[in-house]
Parts: C-alpha cells; structure tokens; sequence
C-alpha cells in the first residue's frame, strides 16, 4: 500500500521505537521542539561533529581542535566543558578521529550532507550523513561519526538506509556497491582492537531497504495510538515536561519491540533508484 507524502528517516524510526508519545509530540503535535536538555554526551557528540566537520573543510586538525574546544567552552555547556572528564573525552575522541581519517585514501570527500531519495512509492528516505568519500578507488564509502553507545541491530538500519540516500543523491553508478559504516570514536579508545561496524552493499541492498522502509511507514503511518514509554530515556527527552508519565522512568523502564518485518506485499523495484 502506498504510503503519499511519508518521510522516513532513521531519528524518526528510532523515536517511533522508543516512545509512541514521543513520537506523536516530534512529528505529529505541530508543536515546536522544546530546546535540548542539558546532556554531557549530546554536548560531547554535537563538539565532536563539529570538529570532525571542519577537519576536512579547512584540512588543519589545529583549527578544527579549537573550534571544538570553542564550542565546549560557550555559556550552556558547563556539563562538558573545561575541567570535566566530558571535555577530555571530547578531545579524545576527536583526536581518535583525526587518526580515522588520515587512513583513508579519499578523492573526493562530502562532509554534513543531508540527503533524500524521493521513491516512486511516495515516501521520502531521508538521512544526514557525516562523511562521504569517494575513494582513490573509485568506491564509494559512507561513515557515521559515534561517540556513544550503540545497538548493532538498529545500527545496522541505520547504515541502510544512509546507503539508500546516499547512492541515490551522489548518483552512485548501478553497477558500483558502497560501504557504509559506523565509526564509534569511544570505542576506538576502549578498545584497540575495534572494529567499526560495516556495511558492504549493492544496488540490490538499497532495493531491499526500500522493501523494508514501505512496510514500517506503513505501520508507523497507520499507528493512531500514542502511548507514553517510560524508561531511561526520559532523562534526555526534550518533551519531560510535557509528559506525566516521564516520572515512572526511574520505577520502570520499557523497550520497544520490533515494530514491523520485511513483508513481501511492500513493492519496490530497481527502478525506484532511478
């Protein structure tokens, strides 16, 4: 079943996920987005981003190291700024990446750049990627910056559908596959043996991805009750005050389960990456 006008993203699927009440006041409501609550790891993940950003545009880890520290110092970033184990760790992970990056044997490279593919089917996928590059191979590889903890499996969703977007919008050529992958900065530290989760895909990956997003827009579109879920996420979500419920997060915690499988009657076809 068609689903007219639907935006999929992976924020959205994951809000779907983990609040339907959430959800219904990010997307449905119309209400505008209450300001973000103070949060050491978001703070940390948005410097850190910045940095990675910049570390390409002005090609100088000097200049784009300042710009994070910078970003940490500024009024409202107390939780992550000079003199917190936050701030250090922000510098280390950038550092981790500066040393990610130079690894790469990249041609071109896009930094920060949201991406859409606008299927035949009438929904609309939809993904801000970190990093692309084209490498001096003439490969196409897709990274997302991480700098906390990660669910492989949803993960994993996500890398699908940057791909879908990604070779749509840089015209990855049929015939080309495309790596995506997540690079989580923390871990790196952690753990020197890390390995980045990886996604090695075809054209005929993004056809299924495609497959897969039709079912869960049509479960999420057709979804007309909005419960609250409690649970840890409560501590970050930028609705708490708007949620009575947000109060039983720290007498119960709940997660939601698999919303929707792949089904064969979702129709996609090599021509909707056209």
């Amino acid at each position: 079943m068609a689903v007219p006008g639907f935006f999929l993203s992976y924020t959205k699927l994951s809000t779907f996920r983990r609040c339907r009440k959430q959800y219904w006041f990010s997307y449905l409501s119309g209400q505008p987005r209450p300001p973000d609550p103070p949060s050491a790891p978001g703070i940390v993940g948005k410097a850190v981003h910045r940095g990675m950003q910049l570390l390409v545009e002005a090609r100088n880890a000097s200049i784009a190291r300042a710009e994070l520290e910078l970003y940490l110092r500024q009024p409202g970033h107390e939780v992550a700024g000079p003199g917190t184990e936050a701030y250090e760790n922000a510098l280390r992970y950038f550092d981790a990446g500066v040393e990610v990056s130079a690894a790469i044997p990249a041609h071109t490279t896009w930094v920060e750049r949201d991406l859409r593919h606008d299927s035949a089917n009438g929904i609309t996928f939809f993904a801000r990627v970190d990093r692309i590059d084209l490498l001096e191979d003439g490969a196409y590889q897709a990274i997302d910056w991480k700098t906390g903890i990660d669910r492989d499996d949803w993960t994993d969703e996500q890398l699908d559908i940057i791909h879908v977007a990604a070779r749509s919008a840089a015209a990855v050529p049929a015939t080309s596959p495309m790596t995506t992958m997540a690079w989580n900065l923390r871990e790196k530290i952690r753990n020197p043996e890390y390995v980045p989760r990886t996604r090695h895909l075809e054209r005929d990956d993004a056809v299924h991805t495609l497959r897969w997003g039709f079912a869960v827009a049509e479960t999420m579109r057709s979804t007309t009750e909005f419960q609250a879920m409690p649970g840890n996420h409560c501590g970050y979500c930028n609705w708490r005050a708007h949620c009575p419920e947000a109060d039983m997060a720290a007498r119960a915690s709940w997660e939601a389960p698999d919303i929707v499988a792949p089904t064969e009657e979702a129709e996609a076809t090599p021509d909707d990456l056209d």
